[in-house]
């Protein structure tokens, strides 16, 4: 895997996976555009690896779902340190038991490769889930 950055001007610059993905970068504090801040795409890449190492776990553990969002927020608590606190919410429609979908989204936070390196940067990262319990169609994929 590779990615490249190349400045532009100001605070704008490039980023390019070298695959299918280049997106125009701006720094968040200026808004000099409307291209994503590298927070946004932080947070995006992750709400992305939870869900999909969610699907996948639930797959091994064949917990139906017919639904699946996740939702990541990002907090600054002012103190002598400016502590950041993550908190992801995951929003499902599952039969299985509540426990079940705890157990699978703590898994799938700690076996993300952002999870890993927000938890090894000291990062806290609070979790809920919101299942609602009516599966006509269940998937196990």
């Amino acid at each position: 895997m590779k990615t490249t950055a190349k400045w532009i001007c100001g605070n704008q610059f490039v980023i390019d996976n070298n695959k299918q993905l280049r997106l125009a970068v701006t720094d968040h504090e200026t808004q000099e555009n409307i291209a994503p801040s590298c927070m946004d795409l932080m947070m995006m890449g992750f709400a992305g690896c939870i869900t999909g190492e969610f699907r996948k776990m639930a797959r091994q553990e064949r917990i139906p779902f017919e639904e699946l969002e996740t939702e990541v927020t990002i907090e600054f608590i002012k103190t002598k340190s400016n502590k950041m606190v993550l908190t992801v919410n995951l929003k499902t429609v599952s039969g299985a038991e509540p426990i079940l979908i705890e157990n699978c989204l703590i898994g799938a936070i700690n076996s993300s490769m952002p999870g890993i390196l927000f938890s090894h940067a000291g990062i806290p990262i609070e979790h809920k889930v919101i299942a609602t319990n009516q599966v006509n169609n269940p998937a196990y994929f």
